[in-house]
């Protein structure tokens, strides 16, 4: 059942423009939802599931292999929601993390494998597991019939890059802190609660994950609320953002009366604020069954 204040939470996406833009942002509950909000990265859900007005029917995935990918990878280039699959977006990995998506490993082969090998050292195994094999095991954990699947899970014992629900909002576990997650970045901090339950919407194959090593990519509004607000737990602290690593972020046109100008444009940046859009359009990965 979903809380009152989990339902204001929902409707507070449509306060953004969402005629201008498809449905094709995801949430860490799972939910597919418009904004003018960019992301740090692309996925799929194993096939197309939008319909020919590029519109959603009731269906949000085709097979078990929801994956997270790269913005641009070998210089493809793709209509967003063409004739293809479905592309989505997400703020940052954490966000895909909690709604059960995990690396792809056609253009993410390097943090595919180490997600992979930390699945490995969870399960006390040697060899990696196959992609179909975790898919399974993310399917089951992460929905209950075609709603998200939440866990209970000792607030002391999540790893960083944790996502639950709490007062009808999701938040972000890092360090000793939870950030609250917005569609445009993390907007606010709080203190981890000690000795209590949470309500976890990432999965716990995935929570194992990422306490056995695995590293996230965060949105960099994560780390700039942690220099505002600094947390002992957190001082010196890396992130795979830092350095002077171009973020590629993606921003959709607006599409009004003609569906072929909407198209996926990426730009660089260093910070939030955008630099132009470079002449190229790319396109990620194709997805198969068992990648």
């Amino acid at each position: 059942m979903r809380t009152a204040a989990e339902a204001r939470t929902r409707l507070a996406c449509s306060d953004y423009d969402t005629a201008m833009t498809l449905q094709n942002r995801v949430n860490p509950f799972g939910e597919l939802f418009a904004t003018p909000a960019r992301g740090l990265w692309m996925g799929n859900r194993g096939g197309k599931f939008h319909r020919h007005d590029r519109t959603l029917g009731a269906r949000r995935h085709v097979t078990r292999a929801w994956i997270c990918c790269r913005l641009e990878f070998k210089n493809r280039r793709r209509e967003v929601w063409g004739a293809g699959y479905t592309e989505l977006f997400f703020l940052d990995e954490v966000t895909a993390l909690a709604a059960g998506h995990r690396p792809c490993f056609e253009c993410r082969r390097r943090d595919a494998r180490a997600f992979a090998e930390a699945w490995a050292r969870v399960r006390r195994r040697r060899a990696r597991p196959r992609a179909a094999a975790m898919d399974i095991v993310l399917h089951r954990e992460r929905l209950n019939g075609r709603a998200k699947r939440r866990h209970r899970w000792p607030f002391d014992k999540l790893p960083d890059g944790a996502m639950v629900a709490l007062d009808g909002a999701a938040w972000a576990v890092r360090g000793n802190a939870l950030l609250r997650w917005t569609p445009f970045g993390y907007a606010a901090r709080r203190r981890r609660p000690n000795g209590k339950m949470a309500d976890v919407l990432t999965p716990p194959a995935i929570l194992r994950v990422l306490a056995a090593g695995y590293a996230p990519q965060w949105h960099p509004s994560a780390r700039r609320i942690a220099r505002r607000h600094p947390d002992p737990r957190e001082s010196g602290e890396a992130s795979k953002d830092d350095g002077n690593r171009v973020r590629l972020i993606v921003q959709v046109s607006s599409f009004e009366a003609r569906p072929s100008a909407e198209r996926l444009r990426v730009t660089a940046s260093q910070g939030s604020r955008a630099s132009p859009a470079p002449r190229r359009t790319p396109s990620p990965c194709v997805p198969r069954r068992a990648r």
